[in-house]
């Protein structure tokens, strides 16, 4: 079954197709598969899928105020619903964004590393 997953994954292009495979695979009940069967996902299809480990939960619901748990495909799908809600909500446009918003990276980029500022 979990082959059947990752081949069905891999071949489908779309959201609807990637999330069809993950329901199928969650009707089967088969224990432990789905923070590891996620972050496959993830490299099938990083825009999809998000990665489904423990920081990846906590960051989530200290920003959000949720209470995900690892390992069961609803939650990993709630998370994901809630991630693409507050992508929706909070993105603008690049022409729309500040530019000292890259100066600010840079600086703080440099500071970390303090090679980095030596050129």
């Amino acid at each position: 079954m979990f082959a059947r997953f990752l081949d069905t994954c891999a071949c489908c292009s779309g959201e609807e197709g990637v999330l069809e495979a993950v329901r199928a695979l969650d009707q089967r009940g088969i224990k432990g598969l789905g923070p590891a069967a996620a972050n496959l996902l993830y490299f099938l299809h990083p825009t999809i899928a998000p990665p489904f480990n423990t920081a990846i939960v906590k960051g989530y619901n200290a920003v959000t105020g949720a209470r995900v748990k690892l390992g069961r495909w609803e939650e990993y799908l709630a998370m994901r619903a809630g991630m693409l809600e507050l992508t929706k909500r909070y993105r603008r446009p690049a022409f729309q964004r500040p530019r000292r918003d890259c100066g600010l990276v840079v600086r703080c980029w440099q500071r970390t590393i303090p090679d980095a500022a030596k050129g």
